[in-house]
């Protein structure tokens, strides 16, 4: 399945459950079969439950890939989001129901998360041809930009303190699109934009106090705030 989309793979670690596609992705494969109540357990390896483990560099990224009982259904879950559902828990397990067509991911201590979308959503390659113009090359570099930044917006708001989720699905999408769906309404408030320039110079700032864990920031980014026109907002029935 993987091979087929990524290429020859090479195995990692000492669980025989890490896998390494070249240049393209790393990634947990786990596999459970369906249990009582539709529901599917899984027991994380050491390498994809350790925060500390770093999966070898990816141009598509690090995942964590859930097969519940066939080919046919596979959560494939950026390894960040499993690392965040998984902080403060004591054992390396995941639930995964299945409720009404929907997959919910539970573990101790965190609430339920629906994590449908990324049913056999397995990432894009985009690979460079040898012959590849100004326009392929382009399209790399936004890509590279576009984790560069992610990740330091990760850093910086585990920085201040707060809880971080970012989802996959949003590569090439607009802030502004995202907003104007109704159940974003209420957090309009909330979200602002903030300039790459802004951000690597934020970032920059708190390099030097990584050592120092008793450190507490705040104030560090302050972005111009959004609003929307009467047209895009949802009457609050709908």
């Amino acid at each position: 399945m993987l091979r087929n989309r990524y290429g020859k793979s090479v195995q990692l670690g000492r669980s025989g459950r890490l896998w390494n596609f070249g240049k393209r992705i790393s990634c947990s494969v786990n596999y459970s079969k369906l249990l009582r109540g539709e529901k599917f357990f899984f027991g994380l390896s050491q390498e994809a439950a350790d925060k500390c483990f770093a999966y070898p560099p990816t141009d598509l990224g690090d995942f964590v890939v859930l097969i519940c009982g066939s080919a046919q259904e596979v959560l494939v879950l950026p390894r960040l989001l499993v690392l965040q559902m998984l902080e403060e828990v004591p054992t390396r397990k995941l639930d995964v129901f299945r409720e009404a067509g929907s997959y919910i991911l539970q573990t101790t201590k965190h609430p339920k998360l629906d994590v449908t979308e990324y049913l056999n959503a397995f990432p894009k390659d985009y690979p460079v041809p040898e012959n590849s113009g100004p326009a392929d090359q382009s399209t790399v570099k936004t890509d590279r930009a576009h984790v560069k930044f992610q990740s330091a917006l990760i850093d910086l708001g585990r920085a201040e303190g707060c809880s971080v989720w970012v989802p996959p699905g949003d590569r090439g999408l607009s802030v502004f699109n995202q907003l104007i769906r109704p159940s974003f309404h209420t957090l309009i408030a909330h979200c602002g934009f903030c300039a790459f320039e802004e951000i690597d110079g934020q970032l920059k700032k708190i390099e030097s106090m990584r050592d120092d864990k008793n450190v507490r920031i705040t104030g560090l980014i302050k972005g111009e705030r959004f609003t929307l026109p009467d047209a895009y907002v949802y009457p609050a029935e709908v």
